[in-house]
């Protein structure tokens, strides 16, 4: 599984407005520009050469997350659970998605940076100190409280040819969503989804909006 951020993209590159085949693809074979592979030169799908169709990105980019006075308590809860943010190809992620099935996938939780960079975690784990048994981790956890191009959660599993693939993906975030739905759903169809596939992982094509 190959880790989404790679050595060849570009630092302050958001996303692309449009995607060659190596992100709408489960393949995985790079265009002559995909902000996602970060490869230069060519022309994007709009005829236009490099990165003309793309959203320059900076840590202020995409969308805030709203409750900014509880980031250090989320956190901190999540230090205290032993929960990291990870990474498709991680074996963090890898031993939690053991057992796996169609039927029993792990719910997950996760987030696009402002860079491009697609992170995970889960979506509730263990906590005996809790009434319920289990507390939910924030969003937030992910990139520590920083400006996301997109969220959600997803239920995904190991598959019989060992690799990862989605049973569901939706946007719901109340730490990021900002009330603008179609920009949110544009997210994820426009950003989520081909990080998600430029990670290898199998996303079917019924998912998006």
């Amino acid at each position: 599984m190959a880790v989404l951020k790679t050595a060849g993209m570009r630092e302050g590159v958001g996303y692309a407005t449009k995607y060659h085949s190596c992100c709408l693809s489960e393949i995985g074979v790079p265009g002559p520009w995909c902000v996602f592979c970060g490869s230069a030169g060519g022309s994007n799908d709009s005829g236009e050469s490099g990165p003309g169709n793309s959203v320059l990105a900076s840590d202020e980019s995409g969308f805030p997350n709203r409750s900014p006075g509880t980031i250090t308590s989320e956190l901190e809860t999540a230090a205290a659970l032993d929960v990291q943010s990870l990474r498709i190809g991680d074996p963090e992620l890898g031993n939690l998605l053991q057992n796996t099935s169609p039927e029993e996938p792990l719910h997950v939780k996760w987030a696009v940076s402002a860079n491009g960079e697609l992170g995970v975690i889960p979506h509730s784990v263990v906590d005996e100190t809790s009434e319920s048994g289990l507390t939910e981790i924030s969003h937030t956890v992910i990139f520590r409280g920083a400006n996301v191009l997109a969220a959600g959660e997803a239920w995904m599993f190991i598959n019989a040819d060992g690799a990862y693939e989605l049973v569901w993906i939706d946007n719901r975030s109340g730490h990021y969503f900002n009330d603008d739905i179609a920009a949110f759903d544009a997210a994820m169809n426009d950003v989520d989804i081909p990080a998600f596939r430029h990670a290898r992982v199998i996303v079917p094509g019924d998912l998006g909006f």
